[in-house]
């Protein structure tokens, strides 16, 4: 019998994926929830900046999934004002 051993490495490669993506979602749901960066950090083990810089992209992206695009009235006014010259 051989042992697979890329297939040792691919396991919990895999698994820790998982994993990553289950712990973002919790984060994301948690700060919907209003909980702090300083309580999560401290549930992970980590400064509130280190959890903020860790979950930040994750978070906001997920969020803004979840929401309509919006314009705000810069925008808005940037785009359809036109200099003249």
């Amino acid at each position: 019998m051989v042992f697979d051993v890329l297939g040792w490495v691919a396991t919990p490669h895999q698994q820790v994926g998982a994993a990553e993506a289950i712990l973002a979602a919790a984060v994301t749901r948690a700060r919907q929830g209003g909980a702090s960066w300083t309580v999560i950090g401290a549930q992970l083990g980590v400064s509130r900046q280190g959890a903020q810089q860790r979950f930040t992209r994750a978070s906001t992206r997920e969020s803004r999934s979840r929401q309509p695009a919006r314009i705000d009235s810069h925008q808005a006014d940037s785009t359809t004002t036109q200099t003249l010259e």
